[in-house]
């Protein structure tokens, strides 16, 4: 696998140079695998210290715990010195909209109470 740094290189930019916080965005998901990946995002990159957010304090303590790997993982990707620490923050849990003219799962239901019932449960778990 080549590095981040090197194919940037190599790509026609116009002499424009590409931003650390762009380079550590696209490594991100080969440095972490794609569970992590998934659930996780690169807020901003400041200085050496890359800005993570994750969707509960279980995902920040586990991506604590393998800050290690994931640094010289990026370092391997994107080039040494690029990110040297991580800020891990627990962020916001973020509903996707809901697409117009999607089903919905509980129209499968044929009997009305029990749709309003798994409704409303639904509503409650991701209120």
């Amino acid at each position: 696998m080549q590095r981040a740094g090197k194919i940037v290189k190599k790509l026609a930019l116009g002499g424009e140079m590409v931003p650390a916080e762009e380079i550590v965005r696209a490594a991100w998901p080969h440095a972490v695998g794609p569970v992590i990946a998934r659930n996780s995002r690169i807020l901003a990159v400041r200085g050496a210290r890359a800005i993570v957010e994750v969707p509960d304090a279980l995902f920040e303590q586990n991506l604590r715990s393998l800050e290690a790997d994931i640094l010289r993982n990026l370092a391997d990707i994107a080039g040494p010195g690029l990110v040297r620490s991580l800020a891990v923050r627990v962020g916001i849990p973020r509903i996707q909209p809901k697409r117009a003219g999607a089903p919905d799962e509980a129209d499968g239901i044929r009997d009305a109470g029990l749709r309003r019932i798994y409704r409303d449960s639904k509503r409650r778990l991701t209120s």
